[in-house]
C-alpha cells in the first residue's frame, strides 16, 4: 500500500473517532441541559391571590419610598377597586371601555376615574408576580402589594405566571 494511502486511512479513522466522540459529548450535553432547564412559566392571566401569601416587598420601608403615588392615593384606589369587584367578577365590568362609560356618565376624568383603577389592576399596569411551588416573587407592583398588606386586604388581583 502506498504511504499516502496509509496516511489517509489513518487520518480518516482518527476523524471518525473524533466525530463519534463529539456526537457522544453533544448527546450528553443535550440531555443534561434538558434536565437542568427549568420548566417554563404558565401565564395564568389576572387572578386574585391571597395578599398574605405574597412576600413583603423589598425596598419599601415607609412613606418616603412612594414617589409617584402616595400610600393614601393607593388606598383610595383599593377602595374603588372593592366597589368595582362585583362588576368585574360577574363579567359585566371586565373591560376598560365599561369603566370609561361609567366615568363619562358620572362626569369623572380619567385620573380620578374607575377606568384608571381598572387598567392599573387588570390592564398593562397590573401587578405581576411569578409563582414557583408555594413561593411568589414580585416582578411589578411592589408598592401596591405593600399598601394591600398595610390595609390588611385578604386578596388582590395580580397577573400570575406560575410553574
Amino acid at each position: 500500500m502506498p504511504e499516502h494511502e496509509t496516511f489517509n486511512t489513518t487520518e480518516r479513522a482518527e476523524q471518525m473517532i473524533g466525530e463519534q466522540r463529539r456526537r457522544a459529548f453533544e448527546a450528553r450535553s443535550h440531555t443534561a441541559s434538558e434536565i437542568d432547564r427549568p420548566t417554563p412559566f404558565t401565564d395564568r392571566g389576572i387572578v386574585d391571590v391571597p395578599v398574605a401569601d405574597l412576600p413583603q416587598p423589598e425596598g419599601i420601608a415607609g412613606r418616603q419610598d412612594f414617589e409617584k403615588i402616595s400610600p393614601e392615593e393607593m388606598a383610595a384606589g383599593f377602595s374603588k377597586l372593592e366597589a368595582m369587584k362585583p362588576y368585574i367578577d360577574s363579567g359585566v365590568g371586565r373591560n376598560s371601555d365599561y369603566w370609561r362609560a361609567v366615568d363619562q356618565a358620572n362626569g369623572v376624568s380619567y385620573p380620578d376615574g374607575y377606568q384608571k383603577i381598572y387598567e392599573v389592576f387588570y390592564g398593562d399596569g397590573a401587578v405581576r408576580v411569578y409563582k414557583t411551588g408555594d413561593e411568589y416573587s414580585i416582578d411589578k407592583g411592589r408598592h401596591r402589594i405593600a399598601v394591600a398588606k398595610a390595609l390588611g386586604l385578604s386578596s388582590m388581583p395580580v397577573h400570575l405566571h406560575e410553574r
